[in-house]
């Protein structure tokens, strides 16, 4: 009696965890820069757009002006997997590498990812495929877009992202961070077959493969972790559902070869974890325009001026790990919280007016 009330006592502390994930993009699923799911990367974005690199370059060096090849790394990584990098970060990690030279050619594609994937897979939970120069009638390309992978892909001095293909109009999702008039194309939108590989300002000549790493946990097989797959678990653990070879695998979340609940506990804490603050949009200040004339170890802020109080530290949940595992567990919870889910909030859709195509470098672009 006593085990089965540390059990119960157990499983309701796990599920009375709330996720608060925002909804993942993924897959099958448009990106609607409109919307407040959208959440699209946008060149021109207020927090970003005069950030200044100066180790390459004195003049053309702000993320707007030569951001593309960041930006595309970005929503390739946010239509892949839901997951939004910090754009100015990897911008600064990027100068620092070598791989992103802004106002000198802006990113050197090559040197940039055969990097990123070792400082950034495991954070933002992907993997490069392959890259290589080619054209959207690639087989190989159209067969990772339809497997659920994501595209950047190079036009002319530009990079953009393809996140779906559709074979009956033989059409291309693209995701574009700076939409000009010379391109003619959308934020986003289905793009032609005939546009990516006749026009000239849109004609794709080079493209990285990136794909998502799955997530540990996902019993349910929905590419999210949320309070569905601990519900599915419980019930799993309670005797009332029956698990897959591959259901068994996702949910041995500690990697011991068992499911149990220890697993089910380490499933709530992954869960924690991968919770995303919301996103805080500074006022830059008007006098000076913020310029980096190193790229620094951290994410540079609009403002240096030091906080005059110590941020309140929140308390943690601890869960108490039971002193005796039972090799059964038979009592039933008689009700599961309903999962709730707040929206990410809205980014701001920039401004309206109209970049400076970006320079090409005298060896890349």
């Amino acid at each position: 009696m006593r085990n089965k009330k540390l059990i119960n006592m157990l499983l309701a502390c796990a599920m009375t965890i709330t996720c608060l994930m925002p909804k993942n993009k993924f897959v099958r699923l448009e990106i609607n820069a409109n919307s407040a799911e959208g959440l699209l990367y946008y060149q021109f974005d207020d927090r970003w757009k005069n950030i200044k690199f100066t180790k390459y370059a004195k003049s053309s060096n702000t993320m707007a002006s030569s951001g593309c090849g960041i930006f595309s790394f970005c929503n390739a990584i946010y239509a892949l997997n839901g997951i939004r990098p910090d754009a100015i970060a990897v911008a600064a990690w990027g100068v620092q590498t070598g791989g992103y030279r802004p106002g000198a050619g802006g990113l050197y594609r090559y040197d940039f990812y055969e990097k990123v994937e070792s400082a950034y897979s495991q954070e933002y939970r992907f993997y490069l495929e392959h890259y290589t120069y080619g054209n959207v009638t690639d087989a190989r390309l159209i067969q990772h877009l339809q497997s659920g992978g994501v595209a950047v892909i190079h036009v002319a001095s530009h990079f953009m992202v393809i996140s779906h293909y559709n074979p009956e109009d033989n059409t291309y999702y693209v995701l574009e961070s700076a939409p000009v008039k010379s391109r003619g194309l959308e934020t986003t939108g289905w793009v032609s077959a005939e546009t990516l590989l006749n026009t000239n300002s849109t004609r794709v000549d080079w493209y990285a493969l990136l794909s998502n790493i799955p997530l540990i946990g996902d019993v349910n097989a929905d590419n999210q972790l949320n309070t569905k797959d601990v519900a599915l678990l419980q019930n799993y653990l309670l005797g009332n559902e029956k698990f897959t070879k591959k259901q068994f695998q996702e949910a041995d979340v500690n990697q011991d070869g068992s499911v149990n609940i220890y697993d089910l506990i380490a499933l709530k804490h992954v869960i924690q974890q991968m919770q995303l603050p919301p996103v805080v949009i500074e006022e830059e200040p008007e006098e000076t325009t913020e310029i980096l004339e190193e790229a620094p170890e951290e994410v540079p802020t609009e403002s240096t001026e030091e906080p005059t109080q110590e941020p309140m530290e929140l308390p943690t949940e601890t869960t108490q790990e039971p002193t005796e595992l039972p090799t059964e567990i038979t009592q039933e919870l008689t009700e599961l919280p309903t999962e709730t889910t707040q929206e990410p909030t809205e980014l701001p859709t920039g401004t309206t007016q109209e970049p400076t195509e970006e320079t090409t470098a005298p060896i890349e672009t």
